[in-house]
């Protein structure tokens, strides 16, 4: 576990091969509460994690600036992120 080593900021970033991965990932964000970590599941099934870590509290968040152009796929576009957390 990254923290029990000291660090500040904890990543996971795993490939969802199911819709199931994104509970497991979202989770974390419960299981480390106040704590500063980034949890993500990559691939057209992790796109709702993207969106669920944005709500719970995701450190750090990566988008794209449109749709198709970004580095993973299932990655959010600005506009999306924008949207997401005016909701929040």
């Amino acid at each position: 576990e990254e923290f029990k080593k000291g660090a500040d900021i904890a990543k996971v970033a795993t490939m969802a091969t199911s819709t199931d991965d994104n509970v497991k990932i979202l989770s974390l964000f419960t299981k480390f509460k106040g704590k500063k970590i980034i949890a993500i599941c990559m691939g057209k099934k992790g796109e709702i994690s993207r969106m669920g870590g944005l709500i719970l509290g995701s450190y750090v968040n990566y988008a794209s600036s449109k749709k198709g152009k970004g580095t993973a796929k299932g990655q959010l576009t600005i506009e999306e992120i924008n949207q997401i957390t005016k909701w929040r």
